[in-house]
């Protein structure tokens, strides 16, 4: 769950602000959160599936990047849900 979407519940527990109002905050930030997270994966994977070779092969080109350069991999991949710390090894 991004940390944006806790913040409405969290002043819940902590007494300054009412359960229902924090719950519409939360749900709908959980929403945003999630149509924005659902539309950059459809962007990504028609990016990765295109029959343009040149925008497969830049696609692919970034990944391998992101996985060989660990300061790059953290700037772009760790705050995402799909981000794994292993080493990616190169196509054959």
């Amino acid at each position: 769950m991004p940390g944006c979407c806790a913040s409405p519940l969290t002043r819940v527990d902590a007494g300054t602000s009412a359960l229902l109002p924090a719950i519409e905050n939360y749900e709908a930030a959980l929403r945003k959160y999630g149509f924005e997270t659902v539309g950059e994966a459809v962007r990504n994977t028609r990016q990765a599936i295109s029959r343009n070779p040149v925008g497969r092969s830049l696609t692919r080109t970034f990944f391998r990047v992101c996985g060989a350069v660990p300061a790059i991999r953290r700037a772009t991949l760790e705050d995402s849900d799909v981000y794994d710390p292993q080493p990616v090894e190169p196509a054959r």
